[in-house]
Order: C-alpha cells, then sequence, then structure tokens
C-alpha cells in the first residue's frame, strides 16, 4: 500500500511562483484590454477555506476516535486528503497568479480603476493564501495517529 506524502511547502512555492511570473506577464501585456476584476472570488476563498477548517476538526476528532465522534470511513478520509491536496495547490497558484497580476498596478494607484483592481488583487491573492493554509490544517487533520504497535516494527514485541 502506497502511503501519501504531505504536501511540500517547496511544490506549492513553485507553483505560486510560476502563477505570479505568468500573472505579471499578463497584467504588463494586456492591461488596456484586460475586464476589471470581479470581488466574488474574495468570499468564495474564504468561504471554502472556513468548510475545509470546519471539516478539518471534524474529522481530527473523528480519526482520533474521540467520545460521542462516529469513526471515519477510509473513503471519506481519502477524499478530504484529495481535497485537501487539491486545495492546496489550486490556492498557491491563485495566490501568486493574482499577486503578479496585481503587482505591477502598484505604480499606477492614481487612476481609479487601477485602485480598484489592485485592491480586489490584493485581497483576491490573500484569500487564496489563506486557503493555502485551510487546505494544509485540513490535510494534518487526515493524519492516523501511530500505532504504539508498530513504532517497534512488524512482528516485534514491546517488551
Amino acid at each position: 500500500m502506497v502511503k501519501p506524502q504531505p504536501t511540500r511547502w517547496r511544490v506549492l512555492l513553485l507553483a505560486a511562483l510560476v502563477a505570479a511570473v505568468a500573472g505579471w506577464a499578463v497584467s504588463v501585456s494586456y492591461s488596456s484590454v484586460l475586464p476589471v476584476l470581479p470581488w466574488t472570488m474574495v468570499p468564495t476563498l474564504l468561504l471554502l477555506g472556513a468548510a475545509e477548517l470546519a471539516g478539518a476538526r471534524n474529522l481530527r476528532a473523528r480519526i482520533q476516535r474521540k467520545p460521542g465522534a462516529e469513526p471515519v470511513d477510509p473513503i471519506s478520509a481519502a477524499r478530504y486528503l484529495a481535497l485537501a491536496k487539491a486545495s492546496a495547490l489550486l490556492g498557491a497558484v491563485l495566490a501568486g497568479g493574482f499577486a503578479g497580476y496585481t503587482l505591477p498596478m502598484l505604480e499606477r494607484l492614481h487612476a481609479e480603476s487601477m485602485r480598484n483592481d489592485a485592491v480586489v488583487g490584493g485581497a483576491t491573492a490573500l484569500s487564496a493564501a489563506a486557503l493555502v493554509v485551510c487546505a494544509i490544517v485540513l490535510e494534518y487533520a487526515c493524519r492516523v495517529p501511530e500505532d504504539p504497535d508498530e513504532k517497534n516494527g512488524p512482528g516485534r514485541s514491546r517488551a
């Protein structure tokens, strides 16, 4: 059985940097023809993060078999883990992309449209970064506590 590896911060950082370069290139090249950024992505990302935090709290109690919490189905835990890994990567790409997109606008804040886009882009980048943090918390909640019998290795006794 293949044990899933935790999400590596280097992968998330690389994805954010690549997306930041792409966002910067788009912003510099097409700034005059791009539409106004929608503000609706900010609450959407924050709601997704809040849902993942609530799921993490519930899942952690179920995995640790706390009193009153029903055991978790292994396929459900695997689905939560897949959601956490996908959300972390998506959040890193969005945070980097919107940060890169917003950076060139900081030089032109005197124009109202640029100022509005810079605020929305910055808020979107921050809410995407918050989604990454929530996804990492959910991924951590999916970890199964170590079995004391398995610390000594298979076939060995604790004595």
